[in-house]
């Protein structure tokens, strides 16, 4: 599977395998000499191999770590080189037959093509589980600011409503000071008004009496002069 392929291989191939190779692309439809490469390994038979040397040309290639792992234990137990086995599957390659490798290559690409599918399947699953996660976060972030929004919505009411309540007793008191003091004022000025009426009148029954008393005082005097007057007269007479 391509998600399980290691760092590309480096080895080098002669003019002749190269060529083999090229062929055996145009030959089989596959996609490249990768492929190709992987193909010769995977149906290479490794107790057949035996080291070789000859001119080279340089391939890289990705393969999966079991494919690996397994041209590394045959590489160890040949004192060979990584390239030599891989050279060595390829020589045997061509000479297989030419529908085996076909099949072989169409095996590949729809295990490729299979692993793709599974991949872009799971890859999905992943979204859809991360989109539903999201969408469920997003809800709990607005149904908390909803209730955020609501508690706020609620202090400040009740702030409002205290605060209303405190100026209005605060206006009361202000108004009910207001009207005592009015009421305070009225009151003494009333009363002032009442002590002045009644001094006033006492002051004038005192008047009259004194005039009374005067006039009554006058009258007493002219009448004892008079009656003095009439006693003298008479005593000249006689």
């Amino acid at each position: 599977m391509a998600s399980n392929f290691s760092s590309p291989l480096t080895f080098e191939v002669d003019e002749q395998s190269f060529k083999q190779l090229e062929t055996l692309v145009s030959k089989t439809d596959a996609k490249n000499l990768s492929q190709i490469i992987r193909i010769a390994l995977k149906l290479y038979d490794y107790s057949k191999f035996k080291a070789d040397v000859s001119e080279t040309r340089q391939l890289s290639v990705r393969l999966d770590q079991d494919l690996r792992d397994e041209v590394a234990r045959v590489s160890k137990q040949n004192n060979a080189s990584f390239g030599e086995v891989l050279r060595a599957a390829l020589d045997a390659l061509s000479k297989k037959p030419l529908r085996e490798v076909v099949r072989e290559t169409k095996k590949t690409e729809m295990a490729k093509k299979t692993a793709k599918k599974t991949a872009k399947k799971a890859a999905k699953k992943v979204s859809r589980k991360a989109a539903k996660k999201t969408t469920a976060k997003k809800a709990v972030r607005k149904a908390s600011k909803k209730v955020v929004k609501k508690a706020a919505k609620k202090a400040t009411k009740k702030v409002a409503k205290k605060a209303a309540k405190k100026t209005t007793k605060k206006a009361v008191k202000r108004a009910a000071k207001k009207t005592t003091k009015k009421a305070a004022k009225k009151a003494t000025k009333k009363a002032a008004k009442k002590v002045a009426k009644k001094a006033s009148k006492k002051a004038a029954k005192k008047a009259t009496a004194k005039k009374v008393a005067k006039k009554a005082t006058k009258k007493a005097t002219k009448k004892t002069a008079k009656k003095a007057a009439r006693k003298t007269a008479r005593k000249r007479k006689s």
